[in-house]
């Protein structure tokens, strides 16, 4: 199956959050993703949400694991991607109806490896906005800008360390063997 995007979403005893943001990506304006759920071994409801979600949306897949952490699930997750980009969504996450077409209709215009977009944080409780923790990227193409300078002032040092804002193309994690350090959280 070739899908132009492949959204990974690490689970760990999240039933809580879960539907919240499975409804948001299944009602992502962009049709041709699948959603590729990694049960990290959870102990709660997740699973059961999980392979409830996966039987009402056919792009839902659910991979289910022992608990080995964040960055194991997200590289079994990769693993199974088919998407010509992959991105990220943690699943206490809620992402607006056209992110990923967003990012993808950006990527493909300019050829980007990478896509990124900014965000707003809210409090657990209350739902309360906290601005100052969001980050407002002015919107840009660095064609100039390489993977490998990092250096303070370019594009690449405002792009927070975060993956959950991003649509990277699969082939550069490829290529590149970049996967998500086990054990690191």
């Amino acid at each position: 199956m070739s899908v132009s995007v492949s959204i990974i979403v690490p689970c760990y005893n999240v039933a809580a959050y879960l539907d919240q943001c499975m409804e948001s990506l299944a009602g992502q304006s962009m049709e041709d993703i699948e959603i590729i759920c990694v049960n990290d071994g959870s102990s709660d409801r997740t699973a059961e949400i999980l392979r409830e979600w996966r039987d009402r949306d056919g792009r839902v897949r659910v991979i289910d694991r022992k608990n080995s952490g964040v960055s194991a699930a997200r590289n079994s997750g990769m693993e199974a991607a088919a998407g010509k980009y992959i991105g990220f969504v943690d699943p206490d996450d809620v992402v607006e109806r056209n992110m990923f077409r967003r990012l993808f209709d950006a990527a493909v215009e300019k050829d980007a490896d990478v896509a990124v977009c900014g965000y707003h944080e809210f409090c657990d409780r209350g739902g309360m906005d906290m601005p100052e923790s969001g980050w407002s990227p002015s919107a840009g193409f660095f064609p100039e800008e390489k993977a490998e300078r990092f250096r303070r002032g370019t594009p690449w040092s405002r792009c927070a360390g975060t993956v959950w804002n991003k649509l990277i193309r699969r082939e550069l994690l490829e290529e590149n063997g970049l996967r998500f350090i086990p054990g690191l959280r």
